[in-house]
This record gives structure tokens, sequence and C-alpha cells, in this order.
């Protein structure tokens, strides 16, 4: 075959290589619904991982849904929190369920990503995916989540004081996380230069 064919292949078929191509194409995790595949943005992710280290530092035994709404919370942009200040009776100190349970082992820092996860905190991350594809967004923000726990969780909506439809109205328009992906770069691979 032809020289282009050779470098196609070599580039876009070698097993050794796909996961080097993957992770520069896709910059984070995605959320799977059944209608829709929606990328976590940058701060979306920063949420996950903030929620993940939250339930670590905190020896619980799971991520909850309220560990998701307080990292996401500390990501929005000031505009949606200067509208979420004027809540008369939003309680974020609602964000810490007095029945958490707690593990002498915890959540391990290490590991699959998403095991520590409870039934309720994965089900949120389903909600949040859903309401970022219903609001016509390419990726899954900090609001998203917010919107997610909230769903996810009625004894969070009651302690905090807050529903999903309220805040929905509040973030409209501000719900879009337009923080830029890193740089990433794939490096060259020696036998495709070679081929060149």
């Amino acid at each position: 075959g032809c020289a282009a064919t050779r470098v196609v292949l070599n580039a876009f078929a070698a097993p050794e290589t796909i996961g080097v191509e993957d992770q520069a194409l896709c910059a984070g995790i995605m959320g799977v619904c059944s209608d829709r595949t929606l990328p976590f943005s940058v701060l979306g992710l920063a949420a996950l991982r903030a929620a993940r280290g939250r339930a670590v530092e905190s020896s619980a035994e799971r991520v909850e849904p309220a560990d998701l709404f307080l990292a996401a919370h500390q990501r929005l942009p000031r505009e949606l929190l200067a509208r979420l200040a004027l809540v008369p009776d939003l309680n974020l100190a609602g964000t810490e369920s007095p029945e958490r349970a707690r593990d002498s082992e915890g959540v391990a820092p290490e590991g699959p990503f998403f095991r520590p996860f409870s039934g309720e905190a994965l089900r949120a991350l389903g909600a949040s995916s859903r309401a970022a594809a219903s609001l016509g967004r390419m990726a899954i923000g900090p609001a998203h989540l917010l919107l997610g726990a909230l769903e996810a969780d009625p004894g969070l909506r009651e302690r905090i004081g807050l529903t999903p439809v309220r805040l929905r109205m509040l973030a409209s328009g501000l719900d879009e996380d337009t923080t830029p992906l890193p740089e990433r770069h794939l490096p060259g691979d020696a036998r495709l230069l070679a081929l060149l």
C-alpha cells in the first residue's frame, strides 16, 4: 500500500498507542445517559475530584450527593454564587448529613475513580448529564452537578432548602462552564517518524 495508508493505519490502529491518543483527545471523564454521552467540563471534573477528596479526608464510607453539591458549589461562577446568596432560606451547612456513614478505612485515595460513589451519587451524575443535555450544553459543568445532586437526594434538598426547579431558574444563562481545556500534546511515535 501507499505511504499515506500506512501512516493512517499506524497512527490509528496501533494498540500500544491507542491509550495515549485517547488521553490526548479526551481531557476528562465522560458521563453516559441513555440518549447522550457528554464529557465533564474542566471545572466539572475538578468538582468530581474534590468530592472524592472530601470523602477521603473525612474517612467517609462513600462519596455522596452532598459531596458533589459542595464541591460543585465551590466552582460556580461568581454571578451564579451572587444569585444563590439572595435565596432567603439557603442553608449550605445542610450539605452535612447527620447520618453519614464513616468507615475506619474510608474512601481510598487511589483506585477506580467511581467505585466509592454511592448509588445516589451515581444517580446524581446521570441526572447531571441529563440536565446538561436538556440545556443544550456540550459538557457537564458544576451547575449541572448541583442540579443532579438535588435531583438524586431528596434529603439534601430538604436540608439546604433548594429545589432543582429553583436552581434551574437561578442558573439560567450561567450554567455553562466555558473554562478552556488544558493543552495536551501527543508524543511523536518513532515508528511513524521513521515511516515518513
